[in-house]
């Protein structure tokens, strides 16, 4: 693979998961926020955070996994002659 060919591929997966950890993000924090209201206002039962606290490991692995990305593709940037 190229020098460039690897350079984009290392930004293109970086994007990736972070659409991905954008989807979720919003999508879980909408599903928190819609519950907090029920136990408020329609007096509902807490109901235990273990799914929502799987997929916060899951968007923490998908964050890490793009700092990763983007940490190879800076060294490997600078390794070729990028300042």
């Amino acid at each position: 693979m190229s020098v460039r060919g690897f350079l984009s591929n290392q930004l293109l997966e970086a994007e990736v998961e972070l659409m991905a950890v954008g989807k979720v993000a919003d999508e879980l924090g909408m599903t928190i926020g819609e519950h907090a209201d029920e136990i408020h206002w329609d007096k509902m039962l807490a109901s235990s955070p273990s799914e929502w606290l799987s997929k916060v490991a899951e968007l923490r692995y998908r964050l890490d996994r793009a700092q990763g990305l983007l940490n190879a593709y800076e060294i490997h940037r600078k390794a070729n002659g990028g300042e």
